[in-house]
């Protein structure tokens, strides 16, 4: 009876804490509703506050507040993002104009120190340096798994360690007859088809199925023949060109890539048809990357030479490291990488040679004298050894620029001393191309194309080779994997061209090659048609 009575009064209770827990429930609701404007009020409040206290600490109490600067960028990264995705790619431009106005160090964000000074460049890509890639910079074209985007110092060594000598100066000196073979196809092209008929035709495009065709058969074995397309326009190309547009949305707003990838292939294509060649290329490249792991008794598994794929899964790369979304990841860093830079060195220099006569003229001389017979172009290092040729080649190198976008990192441990200033640890830092091969100290009338700067062993003001100010394709231990692929393309690309052909350039400017925005890589307004010329 007394245990009935217990559970009787124990009910009771739990009875009516349910009771008062729903009135107080039901009372919390209904407040809510009565005064859900005043509460939106509290919390608009707070959030003021708290913006309030956290400019404040910025501007006045942040490690790096006495850096100069403009106040707005220090207060608020919402200026970076202005200038880069409202603006369009602005940010780079803008923050050479806060250099001119502040000096060589400046402070371009709350978590950020920009430094416009070409011997600062000895530190950044020091070969002994362990500094780290910022996080959201391997968001910006979706390949976040590449060697190119790896963050982590050691875990990029280790990637790029397993492909390296896949590029190496001697892989490419094999392979600089095929790049003679497409540049020559190229050269016969523009004269059955172009010549006399005063069809202007864009060499962007031309170069950009030379690149493109290099790039893919070197480290694929794939022979696309996009130098055979009309007008040598390659949807490919033109996919990665357009691809490159999205890099600061993704690189800012990181989860606009992850919900595209969320969405059905179909439906992106809807959104963006320019897509389609990109994801065959994907799809292409895992069928292979299929193949030659299996061994399989496929086209792709006895491909004409070895592939990146082979090196890799040929190396110690843990398990890890050889999955497919990697390897999809890692073809395309390498594909992107091999095309718009070395295609932009290539249109730059062919409208700057064929825009000063005198220029055109001495290259030509030379070119004739060293190679009598057109149809005969000489070995890589025979074009490597002609003065006037490399110089016009490294003064297109200079106002090409490579990555425009700066290059941003992190000293974890130890403060970065410069001119006075202390940078400290954890604090990004960085530099881009842009500035430095505009740096009058260095490059005197640095809008000018002067291949004479580049004669004679010349040194800059600092008793160094002037070839050291020269970042197109980065230094140290992330230099540009393909650097040697992409001088090959350069020198003979460029003495043939001028060697077996007259050009005139079409209404073309200066303005059509000037860096007008930055998307990773610099690029010229948006309504230019490119360098376009005649085949006379």
């Amino acid at each position: 009876m007394v245990s009935q009575m217990k559970l009787a009064n124990a009910t009771e209770s739990s009875s009516i804490v349910l009771q008062l827990f729903g009135q107080g429930f039901e009372a919390i609701l209904s407040h809510l509703r009565d005064n859900w404007t005043s509460l939106l009020g509290l919390f608009l409040g707070l959030h003021l506050l708290y913006g309030f206290i956290l400019v404040v600490y910025r501007l006045y109490f942040s490690p790096i507040a006495h850096f100069p600067g403009p106040k707005l960028a220090a207060a608020t990264q919402w200026v970076e993002i202005w200038y880069d995705v409202f603006l369009g790619g602005k940010f780079t431009l803008q923050t050479e104009k806060w250099h001119q106005k502040y000096g060589r160090i400046v402070r371009i964000s709350p978590f950020e120190v920009s430094i416009s000074d070409a011997e600062f460049h000895e530190i950044l890509f020091s070969n002994d340096s362990k500094f780290i890639k910022i996080e959201e910079m391997k968001n910006r074209i979706g390949i976040p798994d590449s060697t190119f985007e790896t963050i982590g110092h050691e875990h990029h060594r280790i990637r790029r360690g397993a492909i390296s000598s896949f590029f190496s100066r001697q892989s490419v000196l094999n392979f600089s007859d095929f790049i003679q073979q497409r540049v020559d196809r190229i050269c016969e092209r523009l004269e059955t088809e172009w010549k006399g008929t005063g069809r202007p035709i864009i060499m962007n495009d031309v170069w950009a199925t030379l690149t493109a065709d290099v790039i893919t058969y070197i480290s694929f074995a794939w022979d696309n023949n996009f130098a055979e397309y009309p007008d040598f326009v390659a949807p490919f190309t033109r996919a990665i060109w357009h691809q490159a547009r999205s890099v600061h949305i993704m690189g800012h707003f990181p989860w606009v890539l992850r919900a595209l990838e969320m969405l059905p292939r179909r439906l992106l294509l809807l959104i963006n048809p320019t897509m389609g060649p990109v994801f065959d290329f994907h799809n292409a490249t895992g069928d292979q990357v299929e193949a030659v792991r299996n061994g399989a008794n496929s086209e792709a598994a006895f491909t004409k030479h070895r592939t990146v794929f082979h090196e890799i899964f040929d190396s110690d790369l843990p398990p890890q490291e050889k999955t497919m979304p990697r390897l999809r990841q890692e073809a395309s860093g390498i594909t992107g990488a091999g095309i718009d830079t070395s295609k932009t060195v290539l249109s730059n220099a062919t409208f700057y040679i064929l825009n000063d006569p005198a220029i055109h003229k001495r290259l030509v001389e030379e070119l004739e004298e060293a190679i009598p017979n057109a149809n005969s172009i000489p070995s890589l290092p025979k074009l490597e050894s002609l003065p006037y040729l490399d110089a016009c080649i490294h003064e297109s190198l200079r106002v090409s620029y490579g990555i425009t976008q700066r290059i941003t990192r992190i000293s974890p441990d130890k403060p970065i001393e410069y001119d006075g200033w202390s940078i400290p640890p954890g604090t990004r830092f960085g530099m881009s191309a842009y500035l430095t091969h505009r740096d009058p100290r260095v490059f005197p009338n640095p809008d000018e194309f002067d291949p004479n700067r580049w004669l004679n062993n010349p040194k800059s003001f600092s008793g160094r080779s002037l070839e050291r100010y020269i970042f197109t394709f980065g230094r140290g231990p992330r230099i540009c994997l393909g650097i040697n692929l992409a001088k090959a393309e350069v020198y003979i690309g460029l003495a043939t061209l001028f060697r077996r052909m007259k050009l005139e350039l079409y209404e073309t400017t200066k303005r059509d090659v000037t860096v007008e925005s930055e998307f990773l890589v610099g690029m010229p307004p948006a309504d230019s048609q490119g360098v376009r010329c005649l085949v006379k």
